[in-house]
């Protein structure tokens, strides 16, 4: 009974003090069951649809994931978000979170998932699968570039964390919008 009554007050001070807080909607929400072409249909912003970056060769879309379909990358190949900060822009100082199933197969390194700008600067984020150099398993990588022409970047790398094979990792990155490295998690 000490117990439900110390949630309750921990909930009821939670709820008071995250009243004025609100979250955005998703800006991407990708189920990957309806890819058309290299364009997937984003339930988080109508209109505004991820892209399938990747050779065609290297790219073979809708194979079964850990829940629902998948896309499955050969070799290279990513999923490029579509912008959402500013005018196409990047805000370094946005909070932003990301989570994804990812099943590293023989050739599987790289970018998992990006948001660039087209100009030169490249500003924006990436998520990769980086090989180890002492074993088999991968680590992740995330990458923000406010000025890549610049070399102003935040590199924040996992220790390896995942083997190559069947099973299906779940990944999920947050940015706290500090212009820290301290401000990211990788999970």
């Amino acid at each position: 009974k000490s117990n439900r009554k110390a949630f309750a007050a921990w909930q009821s001070e939670e709820k008071s003090r995250l009243s004025g807080i609100s979250i955005p909607a998703a800006h991407a929400h990708l189920p990957f069951d309806y890819p058309r072409g290299k364009s997937l249909t984003n339930l988080g912003s109508t209109g505004r649809p991820a892209t399938i970056r990747g050779r065609d060769r290297h790219v073979l879309s809708s194979r079964r994931g850990k829940f629902g379909s998948g896309i499955l990358f050969k070799e290279s190949g990513h999923i490029q978000l579509p912008r959402i900060f500013g005018n196409g822009g990047f805000e370094p100082n946005s909070p932003i979170s990301w989570s994804f199933f990812v099943n590293p197969q023989a050739r599987a390194i790289g970018d998992v998932v990006s948001c660039l700008t087209a100009d030169k600067r490249k500003r924006g984020y990436q998520v990769s699968l980086i090989e180890s150099v002492d074993s088999d398993e991968l680590a992740v990588r995330f990458r923000m570039t406010s000025d890549q022409a610049s070399g102003n970047e935040m590199l924040v790398t996992t220790p390896p964390v995942m083997k190559r094979g069947k099973d299906y990792f779940h990944v999920s990155v947050t940015y706290d919008g500090s212009l820290e490295a301290e401000g990211v998690t990788i999970y």
